[in-house]
């Protein structure tokens, strides 16, 4: 099993149209890799960024909802997620 670690600079880079995000990210959402992790503070800076006009808040929006769509949820600290799963550790 691959954990893999999904950082602000990751979605910079999937929106940015980046090969080896965008891979990664079609792995994560059809179940080819089964575990990731995404910080609370990643999901703030995303709509930071938005805010202030370095990536559209359109596709912020998306990004979010797809995010959650994959198992996500918006908590205050940072959690691993297992596809389709309701398990959570606290790191």
């Amino acid at each position: 099993m691959t954990l893999i670690g999904c950082d602000t600079g990751f979605f910079v880079e999937l929106l940015s149209g980046n090969d080896k995000a965008v891979t990664v990210w079609k792995e994560l959402i059809g179940g080819t890799e089964d575990k990731a992790f995404v910080s609370s503070l990643t999901l703030f800076e995303l709509e930071r960024l938005a805010l202030r006009g370095k990536i559209k808040k359109e596709a912020c929006d998306v990004l979010i909802q797809a995010i959650e769509g994959i198992g996500v949820k918006l908590r205050t600290l940072t959690y691993y997620f297992k596809r389709d799963s309701d398990y959570f550790q606290v790191l």
